[in-house]
């Protein structure tokens, strides 16, 4: 399939992260042995982000901070547009996008693909990620 270019977008909106990765996640527990609280970090490296929150285990601050981790840097970037209607664009198809700017300009997957009829109007909706 061709690529899309500006000219053949009617209306475009991109949600991209603007947050910067992390590389580590620090999280406290109450250590009952010891009567103070503890600090368990997940992998090195700077930015760090710190749960506020005071865990009961040392398992349990682990598994947050492991999770946690995992949820941050699991951000990506998402683009909407409006085209004129196009039966070839169809769920988990790679199309790139051209001329529009920096950052929206590249290969992005089609996650959901909308189309409507009105009035002799075929137009579509199309969801991507990248």
């Amino acid at each position: 399939m061709s690529p899309i270019t500006m000219f053949k977008i009617n209306k475009w909106d991109l949600k991209a992260p603007d947050r910067q990765y992390y590389k580590s996640v620090v999280a406290k527990y109450h250590s009952s042995e010891g009567g103070k609280t503890e600090h368990v970090k997940v992998r090195n490296g700077e930015p760090i982000y710190t749960i506020k929150m005071v865990y009961q285990t040392s398992e349990a601050t682990k598994a947050s901070a492991k999770a946690k981790l995992s949820g941050l840097n699991d951000i990506e970037a998402s683009l909407s547009i409006t085209v004129v209607g196009n039966a070839e664009l169809i769920a988990e198809q790679p199309i790139i996008i051209q001329g529009v700017r920096t950052g929206v300009d590249c290969w992005w997957v089609v996650k959901q693909a909308k189309h409507s009829v009105s009035a002799s109007v075929y137009k579509m909706s199309v969801d991507f990620i990248k």
